[in-house]
């Protein structure tokens, strides 16, 4: 294990730890909260370091961040980061990362995400776009050759908090939320790799990506405002595929999917016309849920509307990605999921990326139902 610390100066953040105290103490806390902050944190990256055998980074501008990284040497021949960015209110965020095959210091760097809410991006890297994908039966991967990482650097994310590899508490149950801790941990990833800060930025998702990516980007670009240079992040472009972005104007289009897609209509007739009837009050419910921004108006607004306009699809057992297909034998109808958590949960596969959580699974309908019961929709 190597520990590397960085000699610059900033403020420090109390962290989320409580502490009970009489009010004749508050003012000695008030005055001391720097040496609380270093405290409390150092205590949970001393009990991280001790069974860490990559290096443990650290940023004095970021005292209740660090991150925990690893060089793998799977997947692909290329230069690879792998580990955590750990902070003091018990989180901590899974990565892996891939130089370009071509020309890593003016390659553009993107940022993946995988959506659900609670989706893991290594189905993105193992199976989409990443350099390497897994084989049949999960015993090993083979060269993807038509990987992003052929001209670009490409950084893939768990997140938010227990998607995929990563874990902690609380749960992060809203975008908002999420966007936070993804700009921390970017700003700790550039401050360890500079020369990665100066190429072109890109973030790019999918499905619920429709809402990470628009909100992780406005807060890049409201941060720059007052960035100093070494904290500006370069950004250029995002993009979004197959993403759940506007549920009004998108759900008014699941019938016309379903029953009048140009492959050939999925549903009976007495189907689609029921799914037809249900569009105007889903729309009404969707609308209130964006004048009010609540659980209460949220919540009801997409169990009604997944109930009646995607449900029938879904009983159908046909491949919601892909209305020429049965779904497979996996609750996200792609067979090579299984295959992926096979590879994932193998001892030797954990070891080299350093991964801690005890099991491996591409989604989680706890960070699911938690962005739901909160109204992020």
């Amino acid at each position: 294990m190597k520990v590397i610390s960085f000699p610059t100066l900033a403020a420090v953040v109390l962290g989320s730890r409580q502490t009970f105290l009489s009010f004749g103490d508050l003012e000695e806390v008030l005055n001391t909260t720097e040496t609380i902050a270093k405290d409390f944190f150092r205590l949970d990256i001393e009990a991280l370091e001790k069974d860490w055998e990559g290096e443990v980074l650290h940023h004095a501008e970021y005292p209740r961040q660090a991150v925990r990284i690893k060089e793998p040497k799977i997947c692909d021949s290329v230069k690879q980061y792998s580990g955590y960015l750990d902070t003091a209110s018990d989180k901590h965020f899974f990565f892996w990362f891939f130089e370009s095959r071509g020309d890593p210091k003016k390659d553009p760097f993107v940022l993946w995400l995988n959506g659900g809410p609670g989706c893991s991006s290594m189905t993105g890297l193992l199976m989409e776009l990443g350099p390497c994908r897994v084989e049949k039966n999960g015993n090993g991967t083979s060269i993807n050759p038509y990987s992003w990482n052929e001209n670009a650097n490409v950084l893939f994310l768990d997140q938010p908090l227990n998607s995929g590899f990563s874990y902690g508490s609380p749960d992060v149950s809203n975008t908002v939320a999420a966007s936070d801790d993804v700009y921390g941990f970017l700003q700790l990833f550039f401050k360890q790799f500079p020369s990665y800060r100066d190429v072109e930025f890109h973030i790019f998702g999918e499905s619920y990506g429709g809402h990470y990516v628009p909100e992780f980007a406005k807060h890049i670009f409201e941060s720059n405002k007052n960035a100093s240079p070494d904290s500006h992040i370069n950004l250029k472009s995002i993009g979004v595929g197959n993403g759940l972005t506007d549920p009004l104007v998108q759900y008014d289009y699941y019938p016309d999917m379903a029953c009048k897609n140009s492959y050939k209509p999925v549903l009976s007739k007495s189907a689609c016309k029921s799914m037809k009837r249900s569009v105007p009050f889903c729309k009404r419910m969707i609308q209130s849920c964006y004048n009010y921004v609540s659980a209460f108006t949220c919540t009801p607004a997409a169990l009604y509307c997944n109930q009646v306009l995607i449900g029938p699809y879904q009983r159908t057992g046909m491949n919601p990605y892909d209305v020429r297909r049965k779904c497979g034998n996996n609750d996200l109808c792609y067979d090579i999921i299984g295959d992926m958590e096979k590879y994932l949960n193998q001892p030797d596969v954990k070891k080299e990326l350093g991964t801690k959580s005890s099991k491996f699974e591409s989604c989680s309908t706890k960070v699911n139902l938690g962005f739901l019961r909160a109204g992020d929709w």
